[in-house]
């Protein structure tokens, strides 16, 4: 079963030539074989830094290399997807230049990473955190232990307008009700597509388009 935020990429995932980066991980090789099932005939890449679990997977089209040095030429693809990627990342900024790069005008960069707004997240790691700056606090606020940083959606916009990537959708999945959601499991993929929902949800979904 695929979540909102999947589902939402794969939705918008269709081209001839699309590239899923960093797609090793502990549900994204299901995602990745979704976005092949989508586009029969396409020209599907997948890479990812994680050389073992690339080896048994044994996908075509999949190969070792790096989001901050893409191994393509200019203008290669018309799909760059990058599903919970950058929060691995101090600074994202190499991906945005290099997915701007690798995408032909017109082109589109899909991306999911968690929201610093997520109401929950918000109000118990920061509005009502007694001590913000404890370790145990902002360890807890970035959720797996790999996650370096989030990204607030604006300072995005902003970064990705000046890759010549303008953000033409952005939204929210994810919306769960603390304590409930441990006993209810269908609202662990709760989705609200409405405002103020679309601001509040645990990931953020942007679409931008190659100018």
């Amino acid at each position: 079963m695929f979540s909102p935020r999947q589902k939402w990429l794969i939705a918008r995932a269709r081209g001839e030539r699309v590239l899923d980066i960093g797609f090793v991980g502990e549900h994204e090789p299901n995602l990745h074989m979704a976005i092949r099932q989508v586009n029969p005939g396409a020209k599907i890449i997948g890479i990812d830094l994680k050389r073992d679990q690339l080896r048994s997977l044994a996908l075509p089209g999949t190969a070792v290399a790096s989001a901050m040095a893409l191994p393509f030429a200019a203008g290669s693809f018309d799909v760059v997807v990058a599903a919970e990627v950058i929060e691995h990342l101090s600074h994202p900024w190499p991906v945005f230049v290099q997915a701007s790069r690798v995408l032909k005008t017109g082109g589109q960069l899909l991306l999911t990473t968690p929201s610093p707004y997520d109401l929950v997240r918000y109000c118990r790691h920061w509005l009502f955190a007694p001590r913000a700056f404890a370790e145990h606090n902002y360890r807890q606020f970035l959720g797996d232990s790999d996650h370096r940083a989030f990204s607030d959606p604006l300072s995005l916009c902003n970064q990705l307008a000046e890759c010549d990537l303008k953000v033409m959708e952005m939204t929210t999945k994810h919306h769960h009700i603390p304590i409930l959601a441990r006993w209810v499991k269908a609202l662990r993929l709760m989705d609200l597509p409405f405002y103020p929902f679309t601001r509040w949800g645990a990931y953020l979904c942007l679409k931008a388009v190659r100018q």
